[in-house]
């Protein structure tokens, strides 16, 4: 059972992952700590784009420039409190995007199946 979120031969070995959790206009998201590059209290939007008719917030820190998606494919309407900065590697390029939070919450346990099993569909930034 390969999920996409490990690689199929370190899959095998997780026994349970660690999640950061956070919410969003009410709702939950949790999402693996490794993936998560920091926590931005109060982030200041310097700019933002249109991007497949949506308009997007960017965060600019130092030489990164990182678009703050809504978790669930919506638009971003108000600053959030927290800006959740999650990592990611596509194709060998290195990247940052964040999710928005009203309020983060403390990381929790899952078994991995159990984390297979109730892993919310939220959407990931694709540029």
């Amino acid at each position: 059972m390969n999920s996409g979120l490990l690689s199929h031969c370190v899959e095998r070995w997780v026994k349970s992952i660690e999640l950061t959790s956070f919410t969003w206009d009410g709702v939950p998201v949790r999402v693996p700590v490794f993936s998560v590059y920091a926590i931005i209290q109060s982030p200041v939007i310097t700019r933002s784009e249109y991007q497949n008719n949506k308009l997007i917030p960017i965060i600019e820190l130092d030489k990164y420039t990182i678009p703050i998606v809504e978790p669930f494919g919506g638009v971003v309407e108000h600053v959030p409190n927290f800006a959740v900065v999650i990592s990611q590697l596509v194709d060998n390029q290195f990247g940052l995007f964040a999710y928005p939070a009203d309020h983060i919450e403390d990381n929790i346990v899952l078994s991995y199946a159990q984390w297979l099993e109730t892993k919310p569909n939220i959407h990931f930034y694709q540029a």
